[in-house]
């Protein structure tokens, strides 16, 4: 592989935000956790001359997402929110009340995490990200790039005007 000047600074790039990540992730928060505990996974796949990001947002709504397209990263920031428990301390055990179900619970086993999560992924060739757009269904975020046709080595004639 050949270092070009726009490869050195797509490393440079990419080595800046796994740093700041790493620096926000290890770094608790007003309530003690990591910002950004939660882990999704996504899969990317092209179709029809479009990059298709699909990433596992379940329980998820459009109020809890954010995505943004940073040179060719596309960053898809969220929160997966846990139901409005709150720890009962009148009886002395480990139950919750859901205030607006009315209801408490005794959990025997919780496995299902809850939290902040960021996904940064490389957009593999160029996209046109002004039409770039997102939607979610049955816990599934589905964001559609199209791609940007590649023009360097075809031959065009450029017409030379007099001044």
């Amino acid at each position: 592989m050949r270092l070009t000047p726009e490869t050195i600074e797509r490393v440079t790039f990419l080595r800046r935000e796994i740093d700041r990540l790493i620096r926000e992730v290890s770094q608790p928060n007003a309530e003690g956790e990591a910002a950004y505990a939660l882990t999704v996974a996504a899969d990317v796949y092209e179709v029809d001359g479009t990059f298709v990001f699909e990433i596992e947002a379940p329980g998820m709504t459009k109020a809890d997402i954010e995505i943004f397209v940073l040179h060719d990263i596309l960053v898809v920031e969220g929160v997966k929110r846990n139901r409005d428990w709150r720890r009962d301390q009148t009886e002395g055990t480990a139950s919750v009340v859901d205030d607006a179900r009315g209801t408490r619970a005794n959990f025997i086993c919780m496995e299902r995490e809850f939290g902040r999560f960021r996904k940064v992924l490389e957009i593999p060739a160029a996209g046109d990200t002004s039409r770039v757009g997102a939607t979610i269904d049955n816990g599934i975020l589905t964001i559609r790039l199209p791609k940007i046709e590649e023009r360097r080595g075809q031959r065009r004639r450029v017409t030379v005007s007099e001044k």
